[in-house]
């Protein structure tokens, strides 16, 4: 309120000065031009300049504002096509979802023709093709868009070997993924799709090269990470071909994960597969001294019997080298079994039948009951003989420790 009383002091005071001014000197100013002179007082041209620029304002004004409706209309025209493309593009998302793959390509194909959002339409469109059952077309509208922009190529990579999968065809889905993670290592669906392929394929080796990857990236939770390796090495081990060689087979188990290697299941096979090994390729006491080692870090019932079974370079010094595991293993039946059957190489058949009977007095077994009555019959005690016959027919259900 007191600012307006100032200014609208300031402005009468203004106007009096300029009143003032006027009326004791109006000036003069003479214009001439050619034969025409206009004459009039300082005040009169300064109310002409004035009318002047407020009639410029105003013509400018007008104008625009003429204009204004054109640049309306065009912003309303596209905004509108902008709607269609969208309700288009709506309606054939839509359609491909719901399984009408014709009415979903008639809508895409009308929207990749005005050569807009490609990146999403004409992958859309391959799949409807793809559902069609017109694979070559959809892979080659997918090439086409990797051509014209190549930084999609990673996602048309993805998108064909989806198609694939899709249709059951891993072999021609296995190259394309392998391709995207040349590039990108941790593309995290190339990597879960490699993963299906290479289980169906039952490509081991080259899953727990995979798993590797994932473990670095952290792609996995830690419990399924280490199901899926145990899977891929219980599987590779369990199908080695010895042609690969001894050597090759070492390396594997040495790179294995601890978990892995500390599992008596995987140490057992890996055990079977390098006893194979070694034998196909004249090798002789590696596996033993495997064996050896392993029981040293973790007792097994399942590698002392296959330590008894190797075709030994030195039964006696292995002798040796199982007795001293009694104070490793004091109740374990197999540990009995084994002596006795090493005991049985050395043809010492007396120690032999008391190992086997103190296999017996830990747990009743019936092989280790026939074994022995083999043994008794062999060493001319028919009577106990019969009587573990006889025992081990009775005991049929029992359950084995081999």
């Amino acid at each position: 309120m007191h600012r307006m009383l100032l200014i609208l002091l300031g402005v009468m005071l203004l106007g009096t000065w300029l009143g003032s001014l006027m009326y004791h000197d109006s000036g003069y100013v003479l214009i001439s031009w050619s034969n025409t002179t206009l004459e009039m007082s300082v005040w009169v041209l300064l109310l002409l300049i004035l009318i002047a620029g407020l009639l410029s304002y105003f013509l400018m004004w007008l104008l625009f504002s003429i204009k204004t409706p054109w640049v309306y209309f065009n912003r309303w025209t596209i905004s509108n096509r902008l709607r269609s493309q969208q309700n288009q593009l709506h309606q054939g998302l839509l359609a491909l979802a719901s399984g009408y793959y014709q009415h979903a390509e008639k809508r895409l194909v009308m929207l990749a023709k005005q050569d807009i959002m490609l990146v999403v339409i004409k992958p859309s469109l391959a799949q409807a093709l793809a559902r069609q059952g017109r694979m070559d077309e959809a892979q080659s509208l997918l090439q086409q868009l990797a051509n014209q922009h190549p930084k999609t190529t990673s996602l048309t990579l993805l998108k064909r070997a989806e198609l694939y999968l899709q249709s059951g065809n891993d072999m021609a889905a296995l190259p394309l993924l392998k391709k995207i993670l040349q590039s990108d290592k941790t593309h995290a669906d190339a990597n879960q799709h490699l993963l299906g392929v290479l289980q169906r394929l039952q490509y081991w080796q080259d899953l727990i090269v995979l798993l590797m990857q994932l473990d670095r990236s952290k792609q996995l939770p830690t419990n399924q990470l280490a199901a899926q390796q145990s899977l891929a090495y219980d599987q590779a081990i369990s199908n080695w071909d010895i042609q690969e060689g001894l050597t090759a087979l070492q390396r594997f188990w040495r790179n294995a994960p601890n978990h892995v290697i500390q599992e008596p299941l995987l140490r057992k096979k890996y055990a079977k597969a390098l006893q194979y090994t070694e034998l196909a390729n004249g090798h002789h006491g590696i596996t033993e001294r495997f064996i050896q080692s392993a029981l040293q870090k973790q007792w097994q019932d399942d590698l002392v019997l296959l330590y008894a079974n190797l075709p030994l370079v030195n039964v006696q010094k292995s002798l040796t080298v199982a007795e001293a595991w009694q104070k490793q293993a004091p109740a374990s039946a197999a540990l009995q079994l084994a002596l006795g059957r090493l005991c049985r190489q050395l043809q010492l058949w007396g120690k032999a039948c008391d190992y086997l009977r103190a296999s017996l007095a830990l747990q009743t077994d019936r092989e280790v009951q026939l074994e022995l009555a083999a043994l008794l019959d062999q060493m001319g005690e028919t009577q106990q003989s019969l009587n573990y016959f006889r025992a081990a027919s009775g005991e049929a259900g029992t359950t084995s420790v081999i």
